[in-house]
């Protein structure tokens, strides 16, 4: 029963830190301004301007 469960809590923190690598690599990976993204999720593609881009970027600062 132990070992079971000891191979599935293996499993479980295989799959999490691959996960989170796979995420990591992948946003790393996008091409773009990041700041335009994040207003852009944040307002809305059709309300996302230059000066919205900035506001994140005077925030990420």
């Amino acid at each position: 029963m132990h070992k079971i469960l000891f191979r599935r809590l293996i499993q479980i923190l295989l799959v999490i830190w691959s996960v989170g690598t796979l995420t990591f690599i992948l946003t790393r990976q996008l091409s773009g301004d990041m700041a335009y993204r994040i207003a852009a999720s944040r307002y809305g593609y059709d309300q996302a301007d230059s000066a919205a881009a900035e506001a994140v970027r005077a925030e990420l600062d």
